[in-house]
């Protein structure tokens, strides 16, 4: 088993790891506690398990050749909404990219901390949502504008995919894998 260093994918890990290997007889060593201490690893760089992580001027160039026109007419479509959030969060300057990085945002909410009001103000011109839901919505097209197309797609998940598949075309082959083990990553 192997994960990146996030705590979100670290948890997963060890539900994975506890379905798979329950403690039973011997060691069970906390109640009826099926967990077992099982060790996995921590990668804190991998281009498979984090592609996005490195640096790849290839992808880059696609990326802003592709997006070229979307971030120019999303950054028109909400230039007052984006100077609004400069000034309630005090940021020197948001566009399409730092608005979307505001998304954290939703995971303060989701734990109960208290937001202020402009998080919930509503934008008549943008058929009353609210803040927080425009920021939500602008979230999705950034990351989907990541990989919208078979090439950067192909630059960012083609190391996690030619395993994949390698490792589908042996056993479907009949070839021996060796060790014999499973390959486990944690998302």
């Amino acid at each position: 088993m192997i994960s990146s260093k996030s705590n979100r994918t670290i948890a997963s890990a060890l539900a994975v790891l506890r379905g798979f290997f329950p403690a039973s007889g011997q060691e069970v060593w906390l109640g009826n506690e099926q967990w077992q201490p099982i060790p996995f690893q921590i990668a804190t760089t991998n281009a498979m398990l984090k592609p996005t992580s490195f640096d790849c001027l290839k992808y880059e160039l696609e990326t802003e050749k592709e997006n070229e026109m979307l971030v120019r007419n999303i950054n028109k479509k909400y230039a007052n909404f984006f100077e609004f959030l400069a000034n309630v969060t005090g940021f020197k300057k948001v566009d399409f990219k730092k608005a979307a990085s505001l998304y954290n945002i939703q995971r303060e909410i989701d734990h109960n901390m208290t937001q202020p009001a402009w998080v919930y103000q509503t934008w008549s011109q943008f058929d009353n949502e609210t803040t927080i839901d425009i920021i939500k919505n602008l979230k999705r097209i950034y990351r989907i504008s990541k990989f919208n197309s078979s090439q950067k797609a192909r630059l960012r998940g083609g190391l996690l995919m030619e395993d994949w598949i390698s490792r589908a075309k042996n056993v479907s082959l009949g070839l021996p894998v060796t060790p014999r083990k499973i390959k486990l990553h944690s998302a």
